[in-house]
């Protein structure tokens, strides 16, 4: 079996990976990377690379990222990937998920076309540890999304998935025809848990205006329907959800209750690329 550090170096072959502190590509040397400038960055035995600076925070623990995994394999999210996949170029040899988490995305995508290359970035440490159990070549990085430790231009597709977006950076390691998929909650998003918890839905438009001001959208589909849900997977969309990340466990054990055996899928997914002259 293939080891996640050599998994990581059977990607990087395909990637430029730039150092995080003089910005000049990195090459393999022995189980590390190293640059001219004679900086160092190691590519530890979980397969992944930390090019932060500094300490790792986020809200996103390995328990909620379990809880995902619960609610992701469920099935409960196909018609995303679906969508997904279906606005992803063809021409997409270099695909790069911004946003990462466990890696769940990336995987599915890259189990769908064994002739991309994949990497993916998130400042939670217990989901880029996660990611790198997939068994699939994918090059992961501990790395702020506004700071991405690729060459300018390398990828065809970036993925920006209910994740925070840094316009700017993915524009700078798009390739000048490469498309942004980004995928965004609508007001019917987890409904009923909203409703449980006496939480006004999701505001339209904003997410969307403010995509279309920065880049210029060439699709759309939207996916929305209502997916029944065992008592464990409500549990585990409650869990897994940033609405509840305040609640205490029985508070949480309370929502999903409420639920009543079914959640709602309302999820926007976008294509775009640079506006012209840019």
């Amino acid at each position: 079996m293939t080891s996640k550090r050599e998994r990581f170096f059977s990607a990087i072959e395909h990637l430029p990976v730039l150092c995080p502190v003089c910005r000049d590509r990195l090459r393999r040397e022995g189980d590390n990377l190293s640059c001219d400038g004679g900086h160092i960055l190691n590519v530890n035995r979980k397969g992944y690379i930390h090019t932060l600076g500094r300490k790792a925070t986020s809200m996103y623990d390995g328990d909620l990222f379990d809880a995902r995994r619960t609610v992701l394999s469920s099935g409960a999210y196909q018609g995303v990937v679906e969508a997904i996949d279906g606005l992803i170029p063809m021409e997409t040899r270099r695909i790069l998920d911004a946003g990462c988490g466990d890696g769940w995305w990336l995987y599915q995508i890259l189990q769908r076309h064994r002739d991309m290359t994949g990497a993916g970035c998130d400042l939670s440490r217990d989901g880029i540890e996660k990611a790198t159990d997939w068994e699939t070549p994918a090059v992961w990085a501990l790395s702020d999304l506004r700071n991405l430790p690729f060459d300018d231009g390398c990828f065809d597709t970036v993925l920006n998935i209910l994740s925070p977006a840094a316009y700017q950076e993915f524009e700078r390691v798009l390739s000048r025809d490469g498309r942004l998929i980004k995928v965004y909650p609508r007001e019917n998003y987890l409904r009923e848990i909203r409703e449980a918890m006496g939480v006004s839905p999701y505001l339209d438009g904003q997410v969307e205006e403010y995509l279309e001001e920065k880049m210029e959208v060439t699709g759309k589909k939207r996916v929305l329907e209502t997916v029944p849900v065992t008592p464990e997977q409500a549990l585990a969309f409650v869990q897994m959800s940033p609405l509840c990340h305040d609640l205490k466990p029985l508070e949480k054990e309370d929502v999903a209750r409420k639920i009543q055996g079914r959640i709602t899928i309302d999820l926007e997914v976008a294509a775009a690329k640079r506006k012209s002259g840019q």
